[in-house]
């Protein structure tokens, strides 16, 4: 994800790692407490734009940018076939 990304709602979170709602708000609030997250009432949550932010998704990671560079060769040789 990318800062600016919309992130899962609590809903979402529920369905998708069969947590409960206490589990799922819990652990936006612990992300957007952290400043990871941007919580907009009634519009959701997104990822923040911050150095700690870009420190953890990758930015002026090498290991994250080889994982990005093998996804995209990995969607253009399967867009050519």
């Amino acid at each position: 994800m990318r800062p600016g990304d919309r992130v899962s709602s609590e809903s979402e979170l529920m369905n998708q790692y069969h947590v409960s709602s206490i589990t799922a708000k819990n652990a936006l609030t612990s992300l957007a407490d952290q400043g990871i997250v941007v919580r907009v009432q009634g519009k959701g949550t997104f990822v923040s734009d911050n150095d700690i932010t870009n420190q953890i998704l990758g930015k002026n990671n090498k290991y994250a940018a080889s994982i990005e560079d093998r996804s995209k060769n990995s969607e253009e040789s399967a867009s050519m076939a």
